[in-house]
């Protein structure tokens, strides 16, 4: 009778021990889980402060060619990251008269244009910032099979390939690289700013007819 009452002692000292380790073990994993979802937070709202979105308007420029644009922005890290995005309206030629077609034609129909971009900042003061930066770009076009330039390197019309193929004469691919170069002009606590910047997309003349995009952005950064 005593060594069952001495075996039944054991069994509940060792189940009030397991469980007392249990319960710390609970404790200890619920405020490391805890800290670590702090810890998340944190650096997710010091990511979010340090993102800075921009809209505004633009135009794209070439030799007689232009458009316009709606884009939009968003920079972190110090600006030294850029994610952009934009909508470009009809692009035409202008001034030219082509085997009798009007003055007047189109030249890329409306298209979307989204890029990423790593930025340098090679002056970089309280109120100014300057910048170069490179990266990829993705037109949502259709490019003209085929597409022609002249010698002086204009694009050459073709009326009734654009106008029944809805195609793209600028672009020769979907896949594109970016550059930039621009400057940022900051208010007195670097929350908000003027930007204005010159890009260009291209693909490097990796395929025919490709001239690519020249554009002229303003925004505001905020």
């Amino acid at each position: 009778m005593k060594r069952i009452l001495i075996l039944v002692a054991i069994l509940f000292s060792a189940t009030a021990i397991a469980a007392e380790l249990s319960d710390g073990a609970a404790s200890q994993s619920g405020a490391e889980s805890a800290s670590t979802q702090s810890g998340a937070l944190d650096g997710l709202s010091a990511f979010w402060k340090d993102v800075h979105l921009a809209a505004g308007f633009g135009l794209t420029y070439r030799t007689q060619v232009t458009g316009k644009l709606v884009p939009v922005s968003a920079t972190w890290n110090d600006n030294r990251w850029e994610f952009f995005a934009a909508h470009f309206r009809d692009q035409t030629i202008s001034g030219l008269r082509y085997q009798g077609y009007p003055a007047h034609e189109g030249l890329a129909p409306p298209m979307w244009a989204a890029t990423v971009s790593r930025r340098f900042n090679f002056v970089d003061r309280p109120k100014f910032q300057s910048f170069v930066g490179i990266g990829a770009a993705y037109l949502d076009t259709n490019p003209c099979p085929n597409s022609a330039t002249a010698n002086d390197h204009t694009p050459v019309l073709d009326y009734y390939e654009y106008v029944y193929h809805g195609c793209d004469k600028l672009n020769g691919s979907k896949l594109n690289y970016s550059l930039q170069l621009g400057m940022r002009f900051y208010d007195s606590h670097r929350s908000h700013a003027l930007e204005f910047a010159y890009r260009h997309f291209s693909n490097a003349g990796m395929t025919s007819g490709n001239r690519g995009e020249d554009l002229l952005t303003a925004m505001l950064v905020f």
